[in-house]
């Protein structure tokens, strides 16, 4: 696992990987957030809370974000505006 942080674009871009086998594609794919079931454990809430926390943060006319991604591993990025 590893975990950094940057600037990037006008946000403050905190990654962290793993190199496990990634997000289920279907999960990807969902960006209004309403999947249920991130693994067969798991319900997803985690990464709904992360979302909802990241769009409270608004500076500028921009607001937070999340954005998951597979690069030998998932890719969990939490952007907040500077």
């Amino acid at each position: 696992m590893a975990i950094e942080v940057a600037e990037s674009d006008g946000f403050l871009e905190f990654v962290v990987r793993d190199d496990g086998s990634g997000f289920d594609e279907q999960l990807l794919n969902d960006a209004g957030g309403a999947a249920v079931h991130v693994t067969g454990e798991g319900t997803g809430l985690g990464l709904r809370l992360a979302r909802r926390i990241a769009e409270m943060h608004e500076n500028a006319g921009q607001r937070g974000q999340i954005r998951l991604g597979n690069e030998c591993g998932a890719v969990f990025r939490l952007l907040l505006p500077r």
